[in-house]
């Protein structure tokens, strides 16, 4: 039977999981302490669920000058709204989609091919897709190469799609919704 996890339920269990990453493979420890300022995250897009823009939103509204910056970003078009070249402005509260970037792999449902990000040292990624057979949903950490990867589809089929609040929209269409209804263009 599916069980409602809470978004800190959720955060809890994928944060385990990011322990258990950095045990198996002990390169991604560096992201603790990101050199690069997260450069992993200067080209996404995030998608937010319900429940992360409730708490991302009450947060822009008490933070006057990170909603003046978020607001910046959007209008500049950048890809993460939350990112600025120094850091991400609400990474206390960011989204699970940021929790797992970039240690995640991920399996097209259609075609089984997988697509995950190749790091280089100084934290540039090269996207990497090959074709595959259907991978089975048990293990949540994937070898590939000479790293391990977060098997997103297990996340989303054990976690995620187990929980209410999943409905997800891009940051875009988050912001475009907030900034209108705070009267801003």
């Amino acid at each position: 039977m599916p069980r409602n996890y809470t978004l800190k339920e959720i955060k809890e269990e994928l944060n385990r999981e990011i322990e258990e990453l950095y045990k198996k493979d002990s390169y991604w420890k560096k992201c603790l302490s990101c050199p690069f300022k997260g450069r992993c995250c200067e080209e996404n897009d995030i998608d937010i669920r319900e429940d992360e823009w409730e708490e991302i939103s009450s947060f822009l509204e008490k933070n006057p000058e990170v909603e003046k910056k978020v607001f910046e970003n959007y209008l500049s078009h950048s890809r993460c709204y939350f990112h600025t070249s120094a850091c991400c402005l609400i990474a206390p509260i960011r989204p699970t989609n940021c929790l797992y970037t970039p240690y995640q792999l991920i399996q097209n449902l259609y075609d089984h091919s997988i697509e995950y990000n190749k790091p280089t040292e100084d934290c540039f990624f090269e996207t990497i897709e090959e074709q595959s057979k259907e991978l089975p949903l048990t293990p949540y950490l994937i070898q590939r190469g000479e790293r391990t990867y977060l098997f997103l589809n297990y996340w989303f089929e054990n976690y995620e799609n187990q929980s209410e609040g999943t409905y997800k929209e891009t940051g875009e269409e988050r912001l475009k919704e907030y900034f209108t209804k705070r009267g801003m263009p």
